[in-house]
């Protein structure tokens, strides 16, 4: 009995678990780039033992015209790489601007990164009759002048990823430069959320019922304990 006290528990924790995950995908419907966060599974092992996992659903989103000339995405499966105090990170929202010193950056205010660094247009953009083009293999140009190649990245893994704040991910030196031809840059265009709030409201009620189900579950064991305990008293 008590081991069925402690599986129902451990099977609430899990389903609060992926309760929040859910909660979270239907928070970022609208949050440009966003992958949708897949709920917790327990994997056993060969050993029996018991190990909970969590992956990201890195299908493309929807892609959408804004007109920006700064607002990019990519077509293809690879990632923007931006300048963290933690080291480079990846993402997939292109929502881009210029800060006020000339570099390229994103709504953190975090450098968008090309092959040769940060990317900086050192006063070229404020030139008279300037036109900033963005080519679909991702060279950064102001008129005819190359600024620089957007860092585009691949992992070496997709499980390899750890998701970090926003839509940002971290994959230590789990990654590699995208071959040209496997991708190519949009500009004047968004990539959505890959979130179908459909399908997240369905998962929600599932898990609710399936957590209320296991509440119940452990209310039943653990009074039927209590029985147990008390008519095992010597009196």
């Amino acid at each position: 009995m008590i081991k069925g006290i402690f599986l129902a528990g451990r099977s609430l924790d899990s389903k609060f678990k992926n309760i929040e995950v859910i909660g979270n995908n239907l928070a970022n419907v609208n949050s440009t780039g966003y992958k949708k966060a897949i709920p917790f599974n327990e994997i056993i092992s060969g050993l029996g033992e018991s190990k909970v996992r969590q992956a990201t659903n890195y299908g493309q989103g929807s892609l959408v015209i804004t007109g920006n000339p700064l607002d990019m995405s990519i077509n293809g499966d690879a990632f923007f790489s931006v300048q963290t105090q933690n080291g480079i990170e990846f993402t997939r929202n292109g929502r881009f601007k210029m800060s006020q010193d000339g570099f390229l950056v994103n709504e953190q205010g975090l450098p968008v990164l090309g092959k040769n660094g940060p990317i900086n247009f050192n006063g070229e953009l404020l030139k008279k009759d300037q036109i900033f083009v963005v080519t679909k293999a991702g060279e950064v140009k102001i008129g005819d002048f190359v600024v620089d190649t957007l860092l585009i990245t691949s992992l070496d893994s997709s499980n390899n990823f750890i998701r970090k704040d926003g839509t940002n991910f971290n994959a230590g030196e789990g990654y590699n430069l995208t071959g040209d031809g496997d991708y190519e840059i949009l500009q004047g265009y968004l990539e959505e959320s890959n979130v179908n709030p459909i399908e997240e409201m369905t998962a929600m009620i599932k898990i609710h019922n399936e957590y209320d189900s296991a509440s119940k579950m452990v209310n039943f064991l653990d009074q039927s304990l209590e029985k147990a305990i008390e008519i095992g008293k010597v009196y």
